[in-house]
């Protein structure tokens, strides 16, 4: 089997509703919005 890939991002200065993943139309994150849609993506912080 082949090892999975992992990436762990943590910004302490970031919050998520600032993110397109977390529903935000105005600021545009389309590289983390690609992470979010075909990884994991927490919903309780």
């Amino acid at each position: 089997m082949d090892k999975p890939n992992l990436i762990i991002c943590l910004c302490d200065q970031l919050r998520a509703f600032v993110l397109g993943c977390y529903e935000n139309d105005v600021i545009q994150t389309p590289n983390i919005d690609r992470l979010a849609r075909k990884g994991v993506r927490f919903e309780t912080m």
